[in-house]
């Protein structure tokens, strides 16, 4: 399969697997090692539904080489409880807290992640070295005290359908759209 856009990028891409969860770090860990991917790797969570323009990401990483993560403004405290919440320092990534009883901003990852092949190389160095295998936020938590972390803050329409309540409300937005 390519991607094409507009713009100058016609970017190879590959499906490579669907059957586990990406926040299942093992299982990347073992996918990256048998499809031999080195980076830039773009992870699309199968739980994610939005409206969201990833060629942003994509723009993002082409001028910084650099590993690029989907924020979007849950714009909620209490929201944001329920999410892995970023704080910034301009578009890099400072710190990164798994679901934080006190939220330092509602800046919530989505599961659109762009990995350089740095990026790539510092997963299995967190993998190898005991990381956390079984939460990609705890690997996020990690790499952005490490390197250079970069991310896209979104505007639109995000849905984690991986609860009931959101799965509802994300058939309803697209029953609504034209």
């Amino acid at each position: 399969f390519f991607f094409k856009q507009k713009t100058a990028y016609e970017i190879p891409l590959r499906l490579v697997g669907s059957e586990m969860c990406i926040r299942d770090s093992k299982y990347l860990k073992s996918l990256f090692k048998k499809k031999k991917l080195t980076g830039p790797v773009f992870i699309a969570g199968g739980d994610n539904l939005s409206d969201f323009d990833l060629i942003k990401m994509i723009d993002l990483y082409e001028k910084s080489n650099s590993d690029v993560i989907g924020l979007f403004d849950v714009e909620n405290i209490e929201l944001a409880k329920l999410y892995g919440i970023a704080n910034l320092e301009g578009n890099r990534i400072i710190d990164f807290v798994e679901k934080p009883s006190s939220p330092p901003s509602t800046l919530a990852a989505t599961a659109y992640w762009l990995l350089s092949e740095s990026g790539i190389n510092n997963f299995f160095t967190y993998i190898e070295s005991g990381g956390d295998r079984d939460a990609m936020g705890n690997f996020l938590t990690w790499n952005v005290k490490r390197n250079s972390v970069l991310s896209v803050s979104f505007k639109g329409s995000w849905y984690d359908i991986g609860g009931l309540e959101s799965y509802s409300e994300a058939q309803n937005w697209l029953e609504k759209r034209p």
